[in-house]
C-alpha cells in the first residue's frame, strides 16, 4: 500500500499538481522531519509548488520517507467537498483574489470548460501558498488572462500535434527500411570486405558501379576497408559496389520481408516477445483490408510482412520498438538527421507522452517535460539549447520544441513549421512564453535554428 502511494505521489509531484490541501499537510509535517535530505526535498516541493521533476535519487529518499513517518496518514483523510453551481466556482475564484469583470462570461466558460480542467492553468498566477487560506492569485490577475492561457496552450497543442503525426510516420518508415533494408545490405557488405579475397571478379565486375549505397553514409568503413585493400579503384564521389552480391556463395538468403519476428534484431527478447505478442494482438483484431488480404490469400509466415503490420501500430507501440532495436556495429539508424540513437530513442518517447498529453485535452504548458537526460551530440543544437544547470526553464517545452523544429525541417526539407511556431509565440504574452519555458532570447534561437538549416 505505501509503495503504491509513494509512486502516486511521485507521479504528481513530476505533473506540477499538488492541491493546496497537499501543501499544507506537507508544511505542516516539515518540522517533524529529522532527515536532512528528506527535509530539504520536502521544502523543495513546497516551495516550487510540485514543479519538481525528481530525479532517482528524490524517489529513493521519498520512499525512506514514507516508510519512516506517518505521512500517509498525515496526508489522506475523508474527501468533504461538495459541487459548487458556475456561480459559486465564479465566487471562489473572486475570494481568491481574481479579477473578473464580466462574471456571466466566466460563468459561461466555466460550464464549456469545467473549473477542474482550467484549473493547471490557475498555476502561473498563484502566490506562494498561504497556510490555512489556500492558493490566491497575484495581484492584478484577471479570468481573462487565465482563459487566455488556455486558448494559448490549446492553439500550441494543435501545431505540436501535427508534427507529432509526421515525425510519427517518419520513425515508423524508417524503423521498417532499417529493419528490412539496410542493416541486410550492410551485413551483406560487412561479409563482402571479410570474403572477398576468396572470390574471383572479372574486370566488367570489378568496374561495375552503383548507386545503392550512397544513401547509406555509415557504410563508409566498409568500403573504405575495401578500398584499402585494392579491390576498388573508384572515384572519391562516387561509392560504391555491386549487386553480384546477391550471387556469392557466402551470402546466405535472409527472409527480408518479415524481420521483426526474429528477436536478433533486438537487444531485449523479453521485451521483443512482449511487443510481438501485442502487435499479433493488434492484426488479429484489424479490420484493416491489407491485413485481412494477407492472412486469406497466404499461409506462411503466419503473419504480414513489416511494412503492412507495422501500419497498425500505435505511436506508443513503435516507440518500444524503436528503444529495443539492436544497433549493428557503430552504425547510426536515424543517420539522416544527425542525431545518435540515444537520443532519438529518448525523444521518441517523450513525443509519446506529450501526444498522449493533446490525446486527453491535458496541460502542456508549464509542465516539466519527461526529457532525454543528455543533450543531442548535433552541435546545431546543442548550442541553442537551454541547459539544465542554469535555469528550470530546461524542464519546460522549449527545448523539446527547438529539437521538433530542427526534425521537421529534416523531413519536410522546409522551416515552414518552424517559422509558424514563431508566429504563435510572438503573438503571445510574456507570461505565456513564460509557462513554455522560452528564455528571453527565444526568437533569436529560433531563427538562429532556421538559418543554420537554410544554410545546409
Amino acid at each position: 500500500m505505501i509503495t503504491n502511494f509513494v509512486n502516486k505521489f511521485i507521479q504528481y509531484v513530476d505533473s506540477g499538481y499538488l492541491s493546496s490541501h497537499e501543501i499544507e499537510k506537507l508544511t505542516e509535517l516539515l518540522p517533524s522531519i529529522k532527515d536532512s535530505q528528506q527535509s530539504r526535498l520536502i521544502q523543495k516541493i513546497i516551495d516550487n509548488k510540485g514543479m519538481v521533476k525528481l530525479s532517482k535519487a528524490d524517489h529513493d529518499t521519498l520512499q525512506r520517507l514514507f516508510f519512516d513517518t506517518n505521512i500517509l496518514t498525515h496526508l489522506q483523510r475523508a474527501h468533504s467537498k461538495t459541487p459548487k453551481t458556475f456561480a459559486e466556482q465564479v465566487q471562489l475564484l473572486k475570494n481568491r483574489n481574481l479579477i473578473i469583470n464580466d462574471e456571466n462570461q466566466a460563468e459561461l466558460i466555466l460550464s464549456r470548460l469545467s473549473y477542474y480542467h482550467l484549473r493547471g492553468y490557475f498555476l502561473p498566477f498563484e502566490t506562494e501558498h498561504i497556510l490555512n487560506e489556500g492558493n490566491r492569485f497575484e495581484d492584478g490577475t484577471s479570468f481573462d488572462d487565465i482563459y487566455q492561457l488556455y486558448l494559448f496552450d490549446t492553439k500550441l497543442q494543435e501545431h505540436i500535434f501535427a508534427s507529432i503525426k509526421a515525425i510519427e510516420i517518419y520513425l515508423r518508415t524508417t524503423l521498417i527500411y532499417e529493419l528490412a533494408v539496410k542493416r541486410n545490405i550492410y551485413i551483406k557488405l560487412k561479409l563482402f570486405a571479410e570474403n572477398w579475397q576468396k572470390l574471383s571478379f572479372s574486370k566488367t565486375e570489378k568496374s561495375k558501379l552503383d548507386d545503392l549505397i550512397m544513401a547509406f553514409p555509415n557504410y563508409k568503413a566498409v568500403l573504405s576497408k575495401l578500398k584499402n585493400n585494392g579491390l576498388l579503384f573508384i572515384d572519391e564521389d562516387k561509392h560504391v559496389f555491386v549487386d553480384i552480391l546477391q550471387n556469392k556463395k557466402f551470402i546466405q538468403k535472409t527472409n527480408d520481408s518479415h524481420p521483426y519476428l526474429d528477436s536478433k534484431n533486438f537487444k531485449d527478447s523479453i521485451t521483443h516477445q512482449k511487443s510481438l505478442d501485442k502487435l499479433i494482438s493488434d492484426l488479429s483484431k484489424s479490420t484493416e483490408i491489407f491485413i485481412n488480404h494477407y492472412y486469406l490469400f497466404y499461409n506462411a509466415p503466419e503473419h504480414p510482412p513489416i511494412w503492412s503490420a507495422f501500419e497498425v501500430m500505435t505511436f506508443d507501440q513503435t516507440s518500444w520498438w524503436i528503444h529495443n532495436l539492436k544497433s549493428v556495429d557503430d552504425r547510426i539508424i536515424f543517420d539522416e538527421l544527425e542525431i545518435s540513437d540515444s537520443v532519438m530513442k529518448k525523444l521518441t518517447r517523450t513525443l509519446v507522452v506529450v501526444r498522449n498529453i493533446i490525446s486527453h485535452h491535458s496541460r502542456l504548458v508549464y509542465r516539466n517535460i519527461p526529457y532525454f537526460d543528455v543533450l543531442p551530440e548535433n552541435n546545431m543544437l546543442n548550442d541553442l539549447f537551454v541547459r539544465k544547470d542554469k535555469t528550470s526553464f530546461s524542464k519546460r517545452l522549449f527545448n523539446l520544441l527547438l529539437i521538433m523544429s530542427y526534425v521537421m525541417n529534416k523531413i519536410n526539407n522546409n522551416n515552414e513549421w518552424t517559422i509558424q511556431l514563431i508566429g504563435i509565440l510572438r503573438s503571445a504574452s510574456d507570461k505565456q512564453r513564460y509557462t513554455v519555458g522560452c528564455p528571453h532570447d527565444w526568437e533569436t534561437r529560433l531563427n538562429c535554428l532556421v538559418g543554420m538549416l537554410n544554410e545546409k
